[in-house]
C-alpha cells in the first residue's frame, strides 16, 4: 500500500495536518503522522541532536512512498528544510511541502535542493490527487493546486466549497507519533492525551487585513466562496466524536480566523454546544463581529474567553495602513460586550513598524486605559510576510526588499 509520512513542526495542534491525513485515509491510502517536538517553534532555544536522531531512524523505520511537511510560516522554513535534506540521505521518497508559507511562495521553497513538490492552497483534494498519480506510477503533471520543480507553474484550484463532505481531522491513535526534546518517541494521538481540543468552524476569512496570508489566499479562489462555514450539526457531531474518545476533556478552542457571526448559525450553535456538549470554549472574534445578540447567545452556552485583533488605537495606521474596518468607537463598544458578560478578553496589538508615528503609539496606550479591566495584551513586532498587500507596499515605496523580509523573518529562528 502506498504509504504518506505527514510531519507538523512544533505544532501538536496542528489541524489542517490532521485534515489532510483524514482525506489521504478516506481515499485508502496508509498514513503515518509525526508530530515534531512538543513545543511552539519560536518558543524552542535549539532543536536538539537527539530530536533529530530519533527523527531519522522513525523516518527511515516508516519506509514512506511520500514524505509531507506542514510549512505554517517562515519561522519554520530552516528545520522544514533541514529535516528534507536528512530524509533524502536514506530515502528516495519524493518531499512535498504544504501549508501557508509554502501557498505564498512556492517558488522560494522549491528552491531547496530536497523538495519536490509545493501544494497550494487547501490540500484535501490536490494531494489525494498528487498520491493517486503517484502509486499508479503516473507523473504529477497538471494537478491543480500542485506546485512541481520541473514545471514551477501550476493549475490553480478552488478550494473545497461543501465543507460538509470533508472527513473530521484525524485523531485516531494509530501511526501517530510524538517526538519530545529529549529524543523519546511517544506513540498514540497527542491529541487524545489532553484536556483541551481544537478544531475549525469555518475556512477563510471575511476580512482583507493587509498584512495577513488571508487576502493572498483568497486571490486563489477564482470562483466560489472563500470564506465558508460548517453546519452546526456536523461540527457539534465533531465535538461529540471528540468526546467519546476523550472524556477527560475540559475545554474547546475554535481557532477559526474569526468565529462565525451569522446570528442565526449562532444562536442555532449555542442551543445545541448547550445540549450536547456543554464545556468552556475559547474562539477570535474581530471587534467588528462583537456584539451584544451574538455575545450574549454564545456566553449562555459556555463562552469564557476570546482573542481579538486591535493592533493599533489609531484610526489613521488601522484603516490607511492595516486596511481593516473597525473604528474606536467599535473597539470600545465590543469591549463593554465582552466585559458586560464576564468573558475573558486579550487584545492583540502590531507594534514596531515604519507606519506608525510617536503621536499614534501613544495613542495606542492612552486606548488601553480606558478599555475595561481585567484584560490581557499580546504585543507584536509587525513581520512582513511575502505577497502581503503591506509586504507589497513596503516593497514598492522602497522600505525593504522581497528577499530582506525572508531573511529578517528567518534569523529570528532559533538556529
Amino acid at each position: 500500500m502506498f504509504r504518506i509520512v505527514l510531519i507538523s513542526l512544533y505544532d501538536m495542534g496542528t489541524h489542517g495536518h490532521r485534515c489532510l491525513s483524514s482525506a489521504l485515509k478516506h481515499h485508502g491510502f496508509e498514513v503515518h503522522n509525526v508530530y515534531f517536538g512538543d513545543k511552539v517553534i519560536q518558543d524552542v532555544p535549539q532543536t536538539s541532536e537527539k530530536e533529530l536522531l530519533s527523527f531519522d531512524h522513525l523516518v527511515q523505520q516508516l519506509r514512506p512512498n511520500l514524505v509531507g511537511l506542514s510549512v505554517t510560516s517562515l519561522f519554520s522554513h530552516p528545520l522544514a528544510a533541514n529535516l528534507s535534506s536528512r530524509i533524502k540521505s536514506f530515502s528516495d521518497a519524493p518531499i512535498i511541502f504544504g501549508g501557508p508559507h509554502p501557498t505564498i511562495v512556492p517558488r522560494f521553497c522549491l528552491e531547496e535542493a530536497n523538495i519536490d513538490y509545493v501544494c497550494i492552497g487547501e490540500g484535501e483534494e490536490s494531494v489525494v490527487e498528487l498520491c493517486k498519480g503517484l502509486s499508479s506510477g503516473k507523473k504529477a503533471d497538471d494537478i491543480p493546486g500542485i506546485m512541481t520543480k520541473e514545471s514551477r507553474s501550476y493549475l490553480q484550484r478552488n478550494p473545497p466549497q461543501v465543507l460538509d463532505r470533508l472527513p473530521f481531522q484525524d485523531i485516531a491513535n494509530e501511526h501517530k507519533y510524538l517526538i519530545l526534546s529529549d529524543g523519546s518517541v511517544i506513540e498514540g494521538e497527542p491529541a487524545l492525551r489532553g484536556t483541551f481540543y481544537n478544531t475549525k468552524c469555518s475556512r477563510g476569512c471575511p476580512f482583507r487585513c493587509s498584512y495577513c496570508s488571508a487576502a493572498y489566499l483568497r486571490s486563489l479562489c477564482e470562483s466560489g466562496k472563500f470564506y465558508r462555514k460548517r453546519s452546526v450539526q456536523n461540527v457539534i457531531a465533531e465535538l461529540r466524536r471528540y468526546l467519546e474518545m476523550n472524556p477527560n476533556c475540559s475545554a474547546m478552542g475554535f481557532w477559526d480566523d474569526n468565529f462565525p457571526f451569522d446570528l442565526p448559525w449562532v444562536e442555532e450553535f449555542s442551543s445545541q454546544y448547550k445540549r450536547f456538549i456543554h464545556l468552556p470554549f475559547h474562539i477570535w472574534a474581530h471587534p467588528k463581529t462583537i456584539n451584544d445578540r451574538l455575545m450574549g447567545a454564545l456566553k449562555s452556552a459556555g463562552l469564557k474567553s476570546v482573542i481579538s485583533g486591535v493592533e493599533s488605537a489609531s484610526d489613521r495606521t488601522r484603516k490607511e495602513i492595516f486596511l481593516r474596518p473597525e473604528s474606536r468607537e467599535d473597539i470600545l463598544k465590543a469591549d463593554l460586550v465582552l466585559s458586560k458578560y464576564g468573558i475573558e478578553k486579550t487584545y492583540d496589538f502590531i507594534t514596531d513598524h515604519p507606519w506608525e508615528n510617536q503621536t499614534e503609539l501613544k495613542d495606542t496606550f492612552e486606548l488601553l486605559t480606558k478599555l475595561k479591566r481585567p484584560f490581557k495584551i499580546n504585543m507584536h513586532n509587525l513581520f512582513l510576510f511575502p505577497n502581503t498587500d503591506l509586504a507589497r507596499r513596503a516593497i514598492e515605496e522602497g522600505r525593504m526588499t522581497e528577499k530582506e523580509m525572508i531573511e529578517n523573518i528567518i534569523s529570528n529562528v532559533p538556529s
